[in-house]
């Protein structure tokens, strides 16, 4: 890729060198000779090569733009789609392969076995069956004699009542039971290890859908008067370069400003939302508090804006050939755009996509052939 980058670099280097020229049947101008044509602050660049090295421009406008909130947080699980699977018996477990965090699993899937075979006491599954099947032989026994009058109603009612409770005891698998996924999502805790003994009730692992998730972002307390106003959100995660935004992922904001809770001087604002896009719960998010009040202003995408040692440019097309490099200030973004205060103005025509070939061909003092300015 770097090569490749090089490559690009260097060729764009070639192709503005060669501008300089005109052939071996006319005479070459110098850059001196041309100088009195060309603006001390312009940069020349050809739109074939504008367009070869993909520049592309934006007509400015003054625009309606949300006023954000820029803060940190993260992607977390709804509590509603949270579950804690639990042992159902005692016994040893022997969890199946790649139950590890992070794996994927359906509902229904088997997790593990729990086994509580050479251990004392021996086990309490097998032990329940042997209680179910005599509690089973002793109904049938005395049902056909409860018929005849033979036996009285409290004999056949009190062993009607032991076999409910032996069938309410056995787990349905001698020699031990199962443990399966009670809905599908993403294994978040694993909370045993393989062959360890547990009891009947213990956790064994938490599993969290995948379907939802909850953004929730730290607001500073010192914003609590604009908390009325975030009516949305937009946020990236650091393994991507794309911007989510929560209004085009069915979300809605889940925390109300009548039950505000500060934690260590933040208000926690939470949006749930449906996960279209396969994120995963606990990762951190830069995260951008969209407010319902709109300004009239210039918001520029974030690609047109440079930086050079903390101070912020733009390149201003002013022909086909020529750019300019222009001082702005800069406010407020939303993630995607950024309102300029001051350095450009609406109907000029600015570098969006491709700045770091105009900054390059900056540093290429030249002219193309035949081309002046007369202003």
């Amino acid at each position: 890729m770097k090569a490749a980058y090089a490559l690009t670099i260097a060729s764009l280097g070639f192709i503005l060198g060669a501008c300089s020229h005109d052939g071996h049947n006319h005479g070459e101008k110098s850059v001196e000779e041309n100088h009195e044509h060309k603006h001390a602050d312009e940069i020349i660049l050809a739109p074939e090569d504008a367009s070869r090295f993909g520049v592309e421009t934006e007509t400015i406008k003054l625009i309606q733009f949300n006023r954000a909130i820029n803060v940190t947080g993260e992607l977390t699980s709804p509590a509603t789609s949270t579950n804690i699977v639990t042992a159902r018996t005692s016994g040893k477990i022997t969890l199946r392969g790649n139950i590890v965090p992070g794996a994927e699993v359906k509902k229904g899937q088997v997790i593990g076995s729990i086994s509580a075979s050479g251990f004392e006491g021996g086990d309490p599954s097998e032990a329940a069956a042997i209680s179910l099947d005599a509690a089973k032989k002793e109904l049938d026994r005395v049902t056909p004699l409860y018929k005849e009058g033979i036996v009285s109603q409290k004999d056949y009612m009190a062993a009607e009542a032991a076999y409910r409770v032996a069938k309410a005891s056995y787990s349905g698998s001698k020699g031990g039971s199962t443990v399966t996924a009670p809905a599908n999502g993403r294994i978040s805790r694993l909370m045993v290890s393989q062959n360890q003994f547990l009891s009947a009730g213990d956790p064994v692992l938490e599993i969290v859908g995948t379907r939802n998730l909850t953004l929730k972002a730290n607001l500073p307390s010192k914003y609590f008067k604009l908390l009325p106003e975030i009516i949305s959100a937009q946020f990236k995660t650091p393994e991507s370069n794309n911007i989510w935004d929560i209004s085009k992922m069915n979300g809605r904001l889940v925390s109300g400003v009548n039950n505000i809770v500060t934690e260590g001087g933040y208000i926690p604002v939470q949006f749930d939302f449906e996960n279209t896009e396969n994120l995963a719960a606990g990762t951190y998010a830069d995260i951008y508090l969209v407010c319902q009040q709109a300004d009239s202003c210039i918001a520029l995408p974030k690609s047109a804006i440079t930086e050079e040692l903390g101070t912020k440019y733009v390149f201003v097309k002013v022909d086909d050939h020529g750019y300019q490099k222009r001082l702005v200030t800069t406010a407020g973004s939303d993630g995607e755009r950024t309102v300029i205060l001051s350095g450009v103005n609406p109907g000029e025509e600015v570098v969006t996509q491709g700045t770091v070939f105009v900054k390059l061909a900056q540093t290429k003092n030249v002219v193309p052939e035949g081309h002046s300015h007369n202003h």
